[in-house]
């Protein structure tokens, strides 16, 4: 069965077509139609240490994880798992298979390479996705246009996180691996507005580059708005500087899995995007 996910994955890729309206996920934000105005982040409480080295756990080189439960002013008690990669250029992938959606746990252990791997963005009832999505350089889907924000690795290795409000896609681009979803959470170490968002809670999944330009897989189990995970993402000491919201609730999901160390938050439900970071 784990053969066929991923011959199915790269077989169906070509096969799907371009997305034509931006997603409306039930627990994100609907995409905003013009930029925010700025305003103040949500305040938040944070019980969790700040992230130092004694914080993270070494399960492979480069590779650290970190367990924090976080308490916001909501009363709301959450899991947030990080997974934090220092040498991501090079080794990000991207999995696709709308006709053959798995579980978190059955796309690590068909690809058991990898040192992480965390549910991806929006898809439609067929599985297929609502924004481009390009794997192995074989793309899928069309580009958000004034909101949203990307993660992508150049055909030279370079993996970069930005804001499609920022700096919009072009088709000359040509991305190896790219992945799309919305809201962008962080934006130049600040949570920006978002006007249009829900004040829904849900579980969370998000992807993010620090300071020293590490990647990062983030996951919360419980109920946060996108607001207060915006706030919490730039005052948890995690020095991130570019955050994007993944497609959460019952979508989010992570497994890790290096050396003897295994840790898996599974999604409520099958899933036909994802992407992980191959072991150096």
């Amino acid at each position: 069965m784990r053969r066929v996910l991923v011959l199915a994955a790269a077989g169906l890729l070509t096969a799907c077509g371009s997305a034509t309206s931006a997603p409306t996920p039930g627990v994100s934000s609907a995409p905003p139609t013009s930029a925010p105005a700025s305003s103040s982040p949500a305040t938040v409480q944070v019980e969790t240490p700040t992230a130092t080295s004694k914080d993270w756990q070494d399960i492979a080189p480069g590779v650290s994880v970190r367990l924090d439960s976080v308490t916001l002013t909501s009363g709301v008690p959450a899991q947030v798992t990080t997974v934090r990669m220092a040498q991501a250029a090079g080794r990000l992938r991207v999995g696709y298979a709308p006709g053959s959606r798995a579980l978190i746990s059955e796309w690590a252990a068909a690809h058991p390479t990898a040192v992480a791997v965390i549910n991806g963005g929006y898809f439609d009832d067929a599985g297929r996705t609502t924004s481009l999505l390009v794997s192995d350089g074989v793309s899928a889907g069309r580009s958000y246009v004034g909101f949203g924000g990307m993660l992508s690795m150049s055909s030279k290795g370079v993996v970069t996180l930005r804001s499609l409000r920022d700096h919009p896609y072009s088709s000359a681009e040509k991305p190896r691996q790219a992945i799309q979803s919305f809201p962008m959470l962080v934006i130049d170490g600040a949570a920006p507005a978002l006007p249009n968002d829900n004040g829904r809670y849900g579980r969370r999944s998000i992807v993010a580059v620090d300071a020293q330009s590490r990647l990062l897989f983030i996951t919360v189990e419980g109920g946060w708005t996108l607001p207060e995970t915006g706030a919490w993402l730039v005052g948890s000491g995690l020095q991130i500087r570019q955050a994007l919201n993944l497609d959460g609730g019952g979508s989010t999901g992570m497994a890790v899995q290096a050396g003897s160390y295994r840790r898996v938050v599974n999604a409520y439900t099958s899933l036909p995007i994802v992407l992980w970071v191959e072991a150096a």
